[in-house]
This record gives C-alpha cells, sequence and structure tokens, in this order.
C-alpha cells in the first residue's frame, strides 16, 4: 500500500497550478506587478479581466514593467491567451494616464 501512495506523488511535479491574481493599481501611471510565474516554472496561459476604472495595459513579457503601449485592455474587458511558453518572472499592469484599474484572472503555470 505504501509503495501506491508513493507513486501517485510523482505526478504532481508535472502538473499545471494556476495563480489566481486579483490587483489594484495603488497609484495611477506606476507599472506594478500582476501575478509573478515561481522560478522553475513557464507561463502557460492567462485570462485577465478588467473590473476597475479606465484601461489598464498588460505586460506579457516577464520582468518588464508595463507602458501604455502594452496590450490594453478596456473598461469591463476581458482577455484570454492559450499555448504559451513564457518564462518565471514578475508580469506587469499599469494604469492609462491617471487611472487605477482593478485587474482579475489566472495565470496558469507548469514546469519549465
Amino acid at each position: 500500500m505504501a509503495l501506491i501512495l508513493s507513486q501517485l506523488n510523482v505526478g504532481d511535479k508535472t502538473a499545471d497550478e494556476e495563480v489566481p491574481f486579483d490587483v489594484t493599481l495603488a497609484a495611477a501611471d506606476v507599472s506594478e506587478t500582476l501575478f509573478t510565474v515561481p522560478a522553475g516554472k513557464r507561463l502557460r496561459s492567462v485570462t485577465a479581466a478588467n473590473e476597475g476604472i479606465g484601461s489598464a495595459h498588460v505586460s506579457l513579457t516577464a520582468g518588464s514593467p508595463a507602458t501604455t503601449a502594452s496590450l490594453e485592455l478596456g473598461k469591463r474587458d476581458s482577455f484570454s491567451e492559450n499555448d504559451l511558453d513564457m518564462p518565471e518572472g514578475a508580469y506587469a499592469f499599469i494604469g492609462a494616464t491617471g487611472q487605477t484599474p482593478r485587474v482579475r484572472g489566472v495565470a496558469m503555470v507548469g514546469p519549465a
């Protein structure tokens, strides 16, 4: 029985896992971390919705601050990107000039 139980844990290291996020921009016009892909993992997919005031701009480049040239997510808009293979690190967002949006969603991460 112990052998069977130990074999069940073998698959845990290869499964994708959810990284939920719900962030309201603290200060207008400042890039802030939206979610972080842990070390040794890769970003597989991300789904996000802007539930706050004004537009949000989301950077899909790990470790880079978001700018108003990043992917725009209008008020009450959502997006989903699948089949990604992007590196570990922090992914950021920023509001349009003078705005503090709230972005909620989930990133799926898996082994590198």
